[in-house]
């Protein structure tokens, strides 16, 4: 992985795993190896909606509803 560069999914089994390995800042498994939880950064835990959006970088403006 490139520095900065941002991973989304949707949590459950293993992700479950992964997001509670990172939170206690311990090692995971992901992409074929180890990584540490001091190398990553959680951005966003939530629903999937415009605040995702914005969070994984899809969004640069802020979106006006009418």
């Amino acid at each position: 992985m490139e520095k900065g560069e941002r991973w989304g999914f949707v949590v459950y089994g293993k992700n479950a795993d992964r997001v509670a390995a990172i939170k206690a800042g311990e090692r995971f498994d992901f992409a074929g190896g180890q990584c540490l939880a001091q190398d990553v950064e959680l951005i966003y835990e939530g629903p999937g909606d415009l605040e995702w959006s914005r969070a994984a970088g899809y969004l640069k403006e802020p979106v006006v509803s009418t």
